[in-house]
């Protein structure tokens, strides 16, 4: 604003009083509260300035990379330029990715979970598992660019596997432990890399090699978020009512709870 833009933003039409979870969001937030608000901004402009804007600007990150790409597809003329990073695309493979990712670690009563209840009193703190799991795949991967940063560069062309880059580092007796994995733990890191249907295909390219640092606060369920990751907290209910054309009941009270059953 004090390079002289007007600026403009939206909730994509989201009143979480009258509309919670994300009953809100078969039109808005999948493609129309952009264009909408284009089309105000522009009248808005107009009116208080006297004349129309030079040029308009579309700029998004994440869910707003999205919509910037929406825009380009669906309405094309509201913008002279639209800047997209990082965009949340083929949004249903996501969603599924995720929830993939959360079952495996909380099934079976985290026995998956690359955190470790340590106390026993059922906060997982520890994150040794995958502290080890970061530098293994940085060993294997990280100077394949011709330095040594700490960085994966190109993690496509990644050739860790865990069957044999983490023998060394497996429980003895298969009993789950702090500084260890056992083969559950494996498997399940195994298929955190590349989620799949049960034809054994692709459904989307999983978690990148050498990202195992975000983790923590995006995937894996352990004290210092309270079992509660953000991508759980994103598709509690961005599934029911999202996918659905109508929803099949509301998320559970407390995704915690791996007893709940909606029946």
């Amino acid at each position: 604003m004090a390079q002289g833009y007007a600026v403009a933003n939206s909730n994509t039409g989201h009143d979480n009083g009258s509309e919670p979870y994300a009953s809100f969001a078969f039109a808005n937030f999948a493609y129309r509260a952009v264009h909408v608000t284009a089309n105000a901004s522009e009248t808005l402009v107009k009116a208080y300035y006297g004349k129309p804007q030079r040029y308009m600007y579309w700029q998004g990150c994440s869910q707003g990379g999205r919509q910037g790409m929406m825009e380009a597809q669906r309405f094309p003329d509201d913008f002279d330029g639209i800047a997209v990073a990082a965009p949340v695309f083929s949004y249903e493979r996501l969603n599924i990715e995720d929830l993939w990712s959360l079952q495996l670690l909380m099934k079976n009563h985290f026995a998956s979970n690359l955190a470790y209840d340590v106390s026993g009193d059922g906060t997982y703190k520890s994150l040794t598992k995958l502290e080890m799991l970061h530098k293994a795949v940085l060993d294997k991967c990280d100077a394949k660019d011709g330095i040594k940063d700490g960085i994966v560069s190109d993690p496509e062309n990644c050739d860790f596997n865990p069957d044999v880059d983490l023998v060394d580092k497996m429980c003895p007796s298969d009993k789950n432990a702090d500084a260890c994995f056992t083969k559950t733990q494996v498997g399940t890191i195994k298929k955190l890399y590349g989620p799949h249907d049960s034809k054994s295909v692709r459904i989307f390219n999983g978690l990148a090699y050498g990202s195992e640092f975000s983790w923590p606060e995006n995937v894996i369920p352990y004290g210092g978020n309270n079992l509660t990751p953000s991508h759980l907290i994103y598709e509690v209910d961005h599934v029911n009512f999202l996918f659905f054309e109508h929803s099949p009941g509301v998320a559970p009270p407390n995704t915690k709870d791996l007893s709940f059953s909606p029946g």
